[in-house]
């Protein structure tokens, strides 16, 4: 057991630690426990993967545990996407087509707060750099990705954040494209489209 390891070399045992230590130790414990069982499932999800797909594609119910496995491990990786700076927008795609085809069982509570934590902070960032368009493209392309599942997500302050943009950042740009600034308006299109996705009307 990891947690009998961590004292082979103590005089003590885990019991006789305070109470923030021993959280400290099981956090540290828990962490490579589930690496571990992550591990695993993802080798039994990839070594069993045609025959998976196979199933399936025949319209057969997964056995019980193969089920769980493509659970834990489509849920884990759309987790991972929706948590990191840049999200892969074409893996998370991918994933919610695996969702739909193997009928998978989606934790929405997670999924959801991450998500909208990520479009949150995306925005927040096009917000402090306007002009970096490479943001505003990332987060049209997840909110088009994510459109069309199940989740369901609150974008409040995103959209509270974009329309102030609209007022300020968006007015200057409109008015350098109505003399003709050619950056100035594929601009105002990207954000026009942006502010769409994130149902606003300009």
């Amino acid at each position: 057991m990891l947690l009998d390891k961590h004292f082979e070399s103590h005089s003590y045992s885990f019991w006789h630690l305070f109470k923030d230590d021993q959280k400290n130790i099981l956090d540290q414990v828990l962490s490579q426990t589930m690496e571990s069982v992550e591990s695993d499932f993802q080798q039994i999800y990839d070594n069993n993967y045609p025959l998976i797909s196979a199933i399936k594609t025949y319209g057969m119910k997964l056995p019980r545990p193969l089920q769980t496995t493509v659970d834990y491990i489509v849920n884990t990786r759309l987790l991972r996407e929706f948590k990191s700076e840049k999200p892969d927008t074409n893996e998370i795609k991918r994933l919610l087509t695996e969702v739909q085809r193997m009928n998978v069982r989606l934790n929405y509570t997670r999924l959801e707060f991450a998500l909208t934590q990520r479009i949150d902070q995306l925005m927040k960032q096009v917000q402090e750099n306007p002009t970096k368009t490479e943001n505003i493209d990332l987060l049209i392309k997840l909110l088009e990705v994510v459109e069309s599942s199940k989740l369901e997500t609150d974008f409040w302050q995103a959209q509270n954040i974009a329309f102030r943009m609209q007022q300020d950042s968006y007015e200057e740009m409109r008015q350098h494209a109505d003399k003709g600034d050619g950056q100035a308006t594929k601009w105002c299109e990207k954000f026009e489209k942006l502010y769409n996705n994130l149902n606003l009307k300009v």
